[in-house]
């Protein structure tokens, strides 16, 4: 099974974020996850210093960190992307 979304993850301090994802419907098994992360709010010359990671991946949900070098994008939104595939 294959499911996947698109959020705005508010960016409080200019160097990381949080976000935990709950699958809409649950798998028999924690699933593979990626993530993939842009400035949402299109300042395209300071999208190179993200970028996102996956963690703490379970049957029913995961939790995205994204992560930023560059304290200018503080007040910003990060736009995640991510997929998830596994076990029904």
């Amino acid at each position: 099974m294959i499911q996947s979304g698109t959020d705005l993850v508010p960016n409080a301090n200019g160097y990381f974020a949080l976000k935990v994802i709950e699958f809409p419907i649950p798998y028999s098994e924690p699933p593979n996850v990626v993530a993939t992360v842009s400035n949402g709010d299109v300042n395209n010359a300071l999208e190179a210093n993200i970028f996102a990671q996956v963690g703490r991946i379970t049957k029913t949900e995961c939790l995205l960190k994204i992560c930023s070098w560059n304290e200018q994008l503080a007040g910003s939104s990060f736009k995640v992307s991510w997929i998830a595939m596994g076990k029904r």
